[in-house]
């Protein structure tokens, strides 16, 4: 009715699954509500002295240093219950919450948390590998007790299905909305769909390659004689070319880190990037981090 010919639906993974926790104590949030709030206001956060994150993946670490972050606050938890070789999270992301003091507590399932703040968790154990390739964990008799303020439920998240579904998209037995694989058209001629809101939680790098496949197969709808984007920037340069002086460059740099406060210095950091992707894309290649997508 406002004129518009194509839809591309990117809402993400935006519904935390939920935390069976038993007890009455209710300082209990959602990861998402809570990077939310801190993102919109920290100094409104009172979340006590001691913070335990529940999960082992980004969110869980985001919410961690995030929570590290918050006036008042003096310890954080990230409690797992596997172990911290199992973590779904970034190997960076976890390093920098060990450099910023976050503490780690694996192999433990929370399963209640009353008013006293008691978080009552079953130590568990690794069995078999599962459908993952990551041993499962399997519970034991022993409990271990830890005394927080606040607890964050970072357990994952999940695409909201029911929403989808009233929007006449078809949804798969996996719960996951129905999409050509090479155009991402959904059932709704014209209807698109990408990132998290088809695949579940990915990445950014993920998401961007969602959304330029869709654009492509609009583009084909629009242009008759439209020919497929090359995905190298300059096409006279042949990819498959080694470099060696680049290829052998393999370590890291520890750069020393400037205060938070300092916007002065951090801006004149990024406009020293010379945007080396646009010439022959080989550091977008050999990047680990995926920083320069």
């Amino acid at each position: 009715s406002k004129g518009y010919k194509y839809i591309f639906m990117g809402i993400g993974a935006e519904i935390s699954r939920k935390l069976q926790l038993a007890g009455d104590n209710n300082n209990v949030y959602e990861t998402l509500d809570f990077l939310r709030s801190f993102n919109k206001d920290s100094g409104a956060l009172n979340i006590g002295r001691r913070v335990a994150v529940i999960g082992g993946g980004n969110t869980a670490v985001d919410s961690a240093r995030s929570a590290l972050r918050i006036d008042g606050v003096e310890k954080v938890f990230i409690i797992y219950r596997r172990t911290e070789d199992e973590m779904p999270a970034d190997k960076e992301e976890y390093e920098r919450a060990l450099e910023e003091g976050v503490i780690f507590k694996p192999l433990l399932l929370p399963e209640s948390f009353s008013k006293t703040g008691i978080l009552k968790c079953r130590k568990m154990t690794l069995g078999t590998p599962d459908s993952s390739g990551r041993r499962r964990p399997v519970p034991t008799e022993k409990t271990r007790e830890i005394t927080v303020d606040s607890v964050i439920s970072a357990i994952g998240e999940y695409t909201d299905s029911k929403f989808l579904s009233a929007c006449g998209l078809k949804i798969e037995k996996n719960n996951r909305p129905h999409a050509n694989p090479e155009t991402l058209e959904t059932n709704l001629k014209n209807v698109f769909i990408g990132g998290d809101a088809l695949r579940g939680p990915s990445t950014v790098v993920e998401s961007i390659a969602d959304a330029r496949k869709a654009a492509e197969a609009i583009a084909k709808k629009e242009i008759p004689d439209w020919k497929d984007l090359d995905k190298d920037f300059n096409p006279g340069f042949d990819r498959k070319q080694q470099i060696p002086e680049i290829y052998n460059k393999k370590s890291r740099l520890i750069l020393p880190k400037i205060s938070e406060d300092d916007r002065v210095i951090a801006e004149n950091e990024v406009g020293r990037c010379l945007e080396c992707n646009v010439i022959c894309n080989k550091c977008v290649d050999v990047c680990p981090n995926r920083a320069n997508v």
